[in-house]
């Protein structure tokens, strides 16, 4: 559903001025992006007081292909960071993940996670998570999941080429990521560029 606030700019500009498609709108929350800068202002006349809720930035944030980084405890207090794909669904990461990898050892002891996914070039923003783990065995080499996100960061043409290989053939295990607690890191384009807690609610 296109906020309301956007009514009387679209009557103002016209649709097809500005987007190029022929009377179907886009997907929401990306039609939502372009007119609006994620968790921000816009720059269009009387639509002022629009802003994307960080529900709906943090869902379209996570939705572009993007690596994530993740950090798990060792028992001496020290950080191991990955980074790795990810698929963003339901309000959860799904990650995929070698079974002998040290990170799924830690987890098994210590099932905290924190994970950021980030924009490296400007205007610069980045989604921060705490959360817990849930971890699933047993999945074997778990193609269901590492093909969804070949698929996702490789394409179609890639995808399957990376599946027949020697990566895709080892055991694995998923992490299902809870989110606990967020941090948006400059959700918008103009300073100050400043971190915040996230409301995913």
């Amino acid at each position: 559903m296109i906020p309301a606030c956007m009514g009387s700019s679209l009557k103002t500009f016209g649709t097809r001025e500005i987007f190029p498609f022929d009377g179907v709108l886009p997907n929401p929350i990306a039609f939502y992006r372009v007119l609006v800068i994620p968790g921000g202002r816009h720059n269009f006349p009387d639509m002022e007081e629009c802003e994307m809720g960080d529900k709906a930035f943090i869902d379209s944030f996570l939705a572009e292909k993007r690596m994530c980084r993740f950090s798990v405890t060792r028992k001496d207090g020290g950080q191991i960071i990955r980074p790795i794909w990810y698929i963003w669904e339901d309000g959860k990461f799904l990650i995929s993940t070698k079974t002998i990898g040290v990170h799924t050892r830690i987890v098994k002891r210590n099932p905290k996670i924190s994970i950021v996914v980030d924009k490296d070039d400007p205007p610069y923003a980045a989604v921060v998570c705490e959360g817990d783990v849930e971890l699933i065995e047993g999945v074997g080499t778990d193609h269901d999941l590492i093909g969804r996100c070949a698929e996702r960061y490789l394409g179609p043409e890639i995808a399957p080429k990376f599946m027949a290989g020697p990566v895709a053939q080892v055991d694995r295990v998923r992490f299902i990521v809870h989110p606990k607690r967020w941090t948006i890191w400059n959700a918008g384009a103009d300073p100050p560029f400043s971190a915040r807690p996230g409301d995913y609610s």
